[in-house]
């Protein structure tokens, strides 16, 4: 007798979505029964959670929110080649009993030798789920019983596995009340004193299976198949962990950080990227996913800036450096194993250097696959600051002894400025692009993680604040921009007058 799993979520999981554990149980018609499940994240136990038995006859577990609460994201703008996506991921573990009220039917009781009393229970029965010492109560079934002393609160003496008192092997609770006089068969039950249940430990798990911090629409969340992503040198290759569409297009001060996933040691050995000045190689040390789960989720920096100013650990397989130069129109990443094998599908960008007679804004978010992703906007921009004063009344002028009279200079201040803050925000608009970026940049107006890399490096976080967009399409607009406005997080405070 046991749990059942019926559905449970897949090796890897996006953790913003529904993540469904149901389950049956062959004592779950036991009266007052609940499934309860031990959740663990990172090895250390977040919650237990209890539910009944649905109309439909399942246990139903969704533990999404429990698992979100330890994964977070990755960004680190100075990161470069391969790292470990720490926070993007949690590993995570569940473990299913019962809780139920249990009762012990037997069907006599019998004479033993310390002189008390035993309950035999039914031929072919489980062990019954109590312990030495427990507080019972015994109801026998008869109105009218040989030996109603029996009945009522006692304690648990023994709990014994024999043949010595029946003719076949039964189990048998022996009591701390005395035997006190033969009787014919009467049966009855034995519960557990004051209402308590009875939990059966673990009889199901679910054991190393791995959530990260992306998220999917309605629509695409029943078709989600985490080998798409796996890396594997089978065919079809597994993908990085990004919506951003083939062909997306990159200035080449961008940076860029791309996720992927590995299950299997050694299946990710390198990144290798292409572009029309050779074939370099960005090492990966992190190759031990199968004993070391901080190892299944990795990100590498790509974006074009990376790639031709970090150069220290790339190797050259063949071509020159640097790795983008300007005749560099696109270049492409892909991974391979220890054997030499391609393990996650090619993913191609474009570059271009969008010189501009406007500052460029580059912005960095968080897309719907955990990726860190750039986009730069290279029209005009507008810069403006919202400020915020709390001011305060004062008397001015002092008074003047020697002409005994009230005087003051006609620059002293009435009014003053206890506290003034500075928000700033900007207006920016993108130059042309396609539908496919079109589609993909609605991601960014939703991002609830987006930075501003400036052109001198200094990285600021900011909050997009358009609060309404249309996703343009061609067939509508023929041409397509976007406008974006968006605060820097952090407020400046001004001096105190």
């Amino acid at each position: 007798m046991s749990i059942t799993i019926k559905t449970q979520p897949p090796q890897l999981t996006p953790v913003y979505n529904p993540m469904i554990i149901a389950a049956t149980s062959s004592r779950q018609s036991e009266e007052a029964f609940s499934f309860v499940a031990d959740i663990k994240a990172r090895g250390v136990s977040v919650t237990k959670l209890k539910v009944p038995v649905n109309p439909q006859g399942y246990g139903v577990f969704d533990i999404q929110r429990h698992i979100e609460n330890s994964i977070s994201y990755d960004f680190n703008p100075n990161q470069n080649y391969f790292s470990i996506a720490t926070q993007s991921m949690a590993t995570y573990s569940v473990a299913l009993s019962e809780e139920f009220r249990y009762y012990f039917n037997f069907f006599d009781n019998t004479f033993l030798p310390a002189g008390r009393v035993g309950f035999i229970g039914f031929a072919g029965g489980e062990q019954p789920p109590f312990d030495v010492g427990n507080s019972i109560v015994i109801e026998q079934t008869l109105a009218s019983p040989t030996n109603p002393s029996y009945n009522g609160l006692t304690t648990i003496i023994g709990i014994t596995y024999s043949n010595a008192y029946t003719v076949d092997f039964r189990w048998i609770i022996e009591t701390s009340k005395a035997y006190d006089l033969p009787s014919p068969p009467e049966g009855g039950k034995i519960s557990l004193a004051n209402f308590q249940l009875t939990t059966i430990a673990t009889t199901a798990s679910i054991v190393e299976q791995d959530a990260f911090n992306g998220v999917l629409s309605f629509l695409h969340e029943q078709t989600w198949d985490y080998t798409d992503y796996n890396a594997t040198s089978v065919s079809p290759y597994g993908k990085f962990l990004t919506n951003a569409p083939d062909g997306f297009e990159l200035d080449i001060n961008d940076r860029m950080w791309l996720n992927l996933y590995q299950r299997t040691n050694s299946s990710t050995n390198g990144a290798f990227i292409e572009t029309n000045n050779g074939v370099y190689r960005i090492t990966n040390s992190f190759n031990s996913p199968a004993t070391i789960d901080q190892q299944r989720l990795l990100r590498v920096a790509v974006g074009p800036y990376q790639l031709t100013n970090a150069t220290a650990s790339l190797t050259v397989i063949s071509g020159t450096l640097p790795v983008i130069t300007s005749s560099t129109k696109e270049f492409s990443v892909y991974t391979k194993n220890s054997a030499g094998f391609q393990t996650i599908a090619t993913k191609t960008f474009k570059v271009k250097d969008k010189c501009s007679k406007y500052e460029k804004i580059q912005l960095v978010f968080l897309d719907k696959l955990g990726s860190f992703i750039p986009f730069t906007f290279e029209l005009v921009n507008k810069h403006n600051l919202s400020i915020t004063r709390a001011e305060y009344q004062q008397h001015y002028g002092q008074y003047a002894p020697a002409s005994q009279d009230w005087r003051y200079n006609t620059w002293d201040r009435g009014k003053k400025s206890l506290d003034t803050q500075v928000v700033e925000s900007y207006t920016i608009n993108s130059n042309w692009v396609n539908q496919n970026t079109s589609n993909y940049l609605m991601e960014l107006f939703t991002s609830p993680e987006v930075y501003w890399i400036k052109e001198d490096g200094t990285t600021i976080a900011i909050s997009i604040t358009s609060n309404q967009t249309e996703r343009k399409q061609t067939i509508n607009d023929q041409t397509i921009n976007y406008q974006l406005t968006f605060e820097v997080s952090n407020k400046n405070n001004q001096q105190r007058g």
